[in-house]
């Protein structure tokens, strides 16, 4: 009897566990929807380190709240004591996600700023409020929607970029990157094709990639050129429309100068 009455205690516990499971999966699946389709979209989410921050937030939420339900789930708490254990299981858990989703949002890239000759992520946390008032009217809000391409203004008097240039070396700022400096993407084509590089360069390190960009862009292998894009450590390439300056595509190639 007591055999029979642990095997159903067990059964309604994995039961309960199961829905559970079920309901942060979808509340998961839309919070992907969420980060991966708007606040970082390709490749953004893994230049900027999104995926590798959202995956250790949600499967850490997913796993411990359906595991915390099969723990505290007893019928025989009776059902206003075991209402009120269920609301605060789930009420953790949402506070727990909430606060996930704030930092992955935090670390969202906000801006991609064409600077000397390559491209630099910015995540929102590095972008300060006060610095972006500096910027054009157009750039002095962070987007919400994915990130917005601008360009550094070329630096006019050789003084001043030797300058920038000694800045950067001592203090580690960057001052190409400043918002004060920004203008539209439009703007700078040609600053930014002056940089560009052949993609044809590229042919020796992975030619199926590069081809399936090729193909992807709807223009010719000579029509199309690089430059480097970077977010904190990790290094891709952007595939640029020879013409237009206009971003084609993206290739997981680092280190590239």
């Amino acid at each position: 009897m007591h055999a029979a009455w642990l095997g159903l205690a067990w059964r309604d516990r994995l039961g309960a566990a199961a829905v559970h499971l079920g309901a942060s999966v979808l509340v998961a699946l839309a919070a992907a929807a969420l980060v991966w389709g708007i606040w970082y979209p390709e490749p953004f989410w893994v230049v900027s380190g999104g995926s590798e921050l959202f995956t250790l937030i949600v499967a850490v939420d997913v796993i411990v709240g359906p595991l915390i339900t099969l723990a505290v789930f007893d019928k025989r708490k009776g059902g206003s004591h075991l209402a009120r254990d269920l609301l605060v299981v789930g009420l953790l858990q949402i506070s727990a996600l909430t606060y996930g989703l704030h930092t992955v949002w935090l670390a969202r890239p906000v801006f991609v700023v064409f600077a000397v000759d390559r491209f630099q992520v910015l995540p929102a946390v590095d972008v300060a409020a006060g610095e972006l008032l500096l910027a054009p009217v157009e750039f002095q809000k962070t987007p919400w929607w994915g990130p917005r391409w601008v360009a550094s203004a070329p630096w006019s008097d050789p003084q001043e970029h030797g300058h920038a240039i000694d800045v950067a070396m001592k203090t580690g700022v960057d001052l190409g990157l400043k918002p004060v400096r920004w203008r539209s993407y439009g703007s700078q084509t040609a600053a930014i094709l002056a940089r560009a590089k052949p993609l044809t360069a590229l042919m020796d390190k992975d030619r199926g990639a590069v081809m399936s960009v090729v193909s992807d862009s709807g223009v010719s292998l000579d029509e199309l050129v690089f430059l480097p894009i970077v977010a904190r450590q990790l290094g891709w390439v952007a595939v640029l429309n020879k013409t237009s300056a206009q971003p084609v595509g993206y290739l997981p190639f680092g280190g590239l100068q």
